[in-house]
């Protein structure tokens, strides 16, 4: 006999966990559930954007329950058992009350490993560990205050004992969204952790405005416009969701850094709408757009009109990006996923068929399946190519004059408080990841992951006057680490580069083209555990480990700092050292500026080296 309805829910009543502020978190484990529903037909079209209003998680969540239900006996259909099981679990964790208190506390080791040469060949290991406690208070909730109304908050105050930078994997993202201002006492840092958003409307038709991660796209935790792991952000949202087509609309305040990705302010902001039109019932295709800018609010971006067209309004000078997103599932558990980011396109180089021009693109195609009761409840595979430049972008001091310089706020690479809004990865680079969830027994998920990333730094590319242009520019001014914040512009007065594009930069392309590339392993394992529920809260226990080994650790930092001193004569020459040239063209090319780049790039290779990194995390969390 199958379980009925009313006895699922007395069973879920007294197991149910309490860890409910799902509308604030795109990351929530139920955004993999409903991704699964979705894919069986047990839920029709989401909404674009994640998280979502209580109202409309409400409404999936009633959908599942009622697809899953054989609507003569009221007992479970067979194939849905489980699915119809989680749902109830779902319901109840969310919505048993308006509010929640918890306190967690937890610690992550890093065993660290670096293995150089000597200058004899032999092999030398240094031996580290570093240590992060943390714990956080929070209060938390998703309110549905009526048919139309609902709001969803997370207040925490989270501290911690490490830098984020020291015990964080390669290319992963904070888990909190306190990250600056810290308010010191002793060893201890703390911040507060806060999310909160508003919604109006109906499930499926709706305004939404709050402080919250957002994430797009069917790559959860890892998309190439929207990262569900990226910072938080101020901002509000308008959604559609209809049988044959989806749209969204997103206007959101972000935070700016220098062109190091350093320093903090305001006056950036991100828009991104998406359209989505389901062609069959097994193919959809979406096109998207974004746009960065920064010193002024730019209302315009909320009509829905293509940015390529509204940001000619002002001139053309924003960032501005698009995308394709094509779907399809051959059956109803497996979804083949492409999609297609487009930063920068040589539309003319690819006419002539030239391929290998300035190509600034990501791309991220994959297989994501849900099986039918089954203990793994989904597992993906994708891979990953991200061309060098592109999120990059550079921003001059004001408007009027195209300078760049130390104090330079760069209110347009595709970043937020320094944090990656796309992909985690670094331009010129690409990853095959696999990750598969688990679900033995009810109370126990278990996560499961790979990842083989390569990395390269397109600066070890540039030609030999390029990188003698970067050498003889003001220090702290250029990355030239291959990272987002290396961008295809140099600009200073006291040159003659001013205005220039690096021409490397601007005309090729230059993917996995260096001779030192970066290679990240990684695999990991995390279990949580839920303790039964009693009338004094819940137990909930966290372990994680994961392996990491890096070959040639260092290829992403900075290769020519700047900074190479030389004068700039009255009669128009340039003297370095005790030599003076004619023309800058002579300066660069000069022996003496050549031979600090050549000392440059061979203090860059002999500091690569080769790490194997161990994390182990345990946490435990009450609530109530």
């Amino acid at each position: 006999m199958k379980k009925l309805i009313p006895l699922a829910f007395v069973l879920l009543v007294t197991s149910a966990a309490l860890f409910a502020q799902v509308s604030v978190d795109p990351t929530d484990y139920f955004y993999t559930e409903a991704q699964g529903w979705e894919m069986k037909g047990l839920v029709k079209n989401l909404p674009l954007l994640r998280p979502y209003p209580a109202n409309t998680i409400r409404a999936i969540l009633e959908e599942v329950i009622a697809s899953c239900t054989d609507s003569e006996t009221d007992e479970a259909i067979p194939r849905y058992e489980k699915d119809l099981e989680l749902a109830l679990y779902e319901y109840e964790r969310i919505f048993s009350k308006p509010w929640h208190v918890s306190l967690e506390a937890g610690g992550t080791l890093k065993v660290k490993q670096k293995r150089t040469t000597d200058s004899s060949g032999e092999l030398v290991t240094e031996n580290g560990s570093t240590k992060n406690l943390y714990g956080e208070p929070e209060l938390y909730g998703d309110i549905c205050f009526t048919d139309l109304v609902s709001i969803g908050y997370d207040l925490g105050l989270y501290a911690q004992s490490a830098d984020w930078d020291d015990f964080l994997a390669m290319y992963q993202n904070p888990d909190h969204d306190s990250i600056q201002d810290a308010a010191s006492v002793g060893p201890i840092d703390m911040y507060v952790d806060f999310n909160s958003a508003i919604s109006f409307g109906t499930a499926n038709t709706y305004v939404t405005a709050g402080l919250q991660r957002v994430g797009y796209g069917p790559f959860l935790n890892s998309g190439l416009s929207l990262n569900d792991t990226s910072y938080h952000a101020a901002g509000f949202s308008a959604n559609v969701v209809r049988d044959k087509w989806s749209y969204i609309s997103l206007f959101e305040s972000i935070g700016a850094t220098n062109n190091l990705g350093e320093d903090l302010t305001g006056n950036k902001y991100l828009a991104f709408h998406a359209a989505k039109y389901n062609v069959t019932k097994k193919l959809s295709v979406s096109y998207y757009e974004s746009s960065v800018f920064g010193r002024r609010t730019d209302l315009a971006y909320l009509i829905p009109a293509p940015y390529m067209a509204l940001q000619g309004l002002g001139g053309c000078n924003d960032n501005v990006q698009m995308g394709l997103l094509f779907e399809y599932s051959p059956i109803q558990t497996l979804k083949w996923a492409t999609d297609i980011f487009v930063d920068d396109l040589d539309v003319e180089a690819i006419a002539k068929l030239k391929i290998k021009s300035k190509q600034r693109v990501a791309a991220q195609t994959g297989l994501i399946f849900t099986p039918e009761n089954s203990k793994c409840t989904v597992a993906q595979l994708d891979y990953t190519i991200i061309m060098p430049y592109t999120y990059s972008h550079w921003d001059y001091d004001d408007d009027t004059a195209n300078v760049i310089s130390e104090g330079t706020w760069n209110y347009q690479n595709y970043t937020n408080a320094g944090i990656h809004i796309g992909s985690s990865l670094d331009p010129d680079s690409d990853r095959v990841a696999f990750t598969a969830k688990f679900k033995p027994v009810k109370p126990l998920t278990l996560t499961f992951g790979t990842a083989f990333i390569r990395h390269q730094n397109v600066a070890e590319c540039l030609s030999d006057s390029e990188a003698a242009e970067y050498m003889l520019a003001s220090s702290n001014v250029y990355a030239t680490d291959g990272s987002i914040y290396m961008h295809a512009n140099m600009s200073e007065t006291d040159t003659e580069t001013s205005n220039n594009h690096v021409a490397s930069a601007w005309n090729s392309l230059k993917f996995m083209s260096g001779s030192h590339t970066m290679v990240t392993c990684q695999a990991s394992l995390a279990a949580e555990l839920a303790l039964p529920r009693t009338g004094r809260g819940q137990l909930t226990l966290k372990a994680g480990y994961m392996f990491e080994y890096v070959r040639n650790a260092g290829v992403d930092s900075n290769i020519y700092s700047g900074g190479l001193s030389y004068t700039a004569n009255d009669d128009g020459t340039y003297t370095i050292g005790e030599s003076t040239y004619s023309s800058w063209s002579e300066l660069v090319n000069s022996s003496e500026v050549q031979a600090a780049v050549d000392d440059a790039y061979d203090s860059w290779v002999s500091n690569l080296c080769d790490k194997v990194n161990h994390y182990i995390t345990l946490s435990v969390k009450y609530a109530y």
